[in-house]
């Protein structure tokens, strides 16, 4: 793994050093970001995911991976840093 992407239990580093983490604060699971100082935090899921979201840097380092039970079984999506662009990666069957 590289250092600064080295998953940190449920928390993951971008290449900026920005903290990627899922917290149940506001009522859900959410993917948070935030410098390393907390300062600028921000969500950038909606809370419709379910638990157990286990938030991970994409190799390229430009978006999130996680687990998510929006389609009725757990799969893997992927959203950008920014809280865009979220796609789905598995679909159930």
């Amino acid at each position: 793994l590289v250092p600064e992407r080295e998953p940190l239990g449920n928390l993951s580093l971008t290449k900026d050093s920005r903290i990627v983490h899922n917290s149940f604060e506001g009522g859900n699971e959410r993917v948070w970001i935030m410098k390393t100082d907390g300062s600028n935090k921000q969500v950038i899921t909606d809370g419709s995911d379910g638990i157990g979201l286990y938030p991970r840097i994409s190799n390229d380092g430009n978006s999130v991976i996680f687990n998510s039970m929006r389609g009725g079984t757990k799969e893997l999506w992927r959203i950008n840093l920014d809280g865009s662009g979220l796609t789905p990666l598995t679909k159930s069957v």
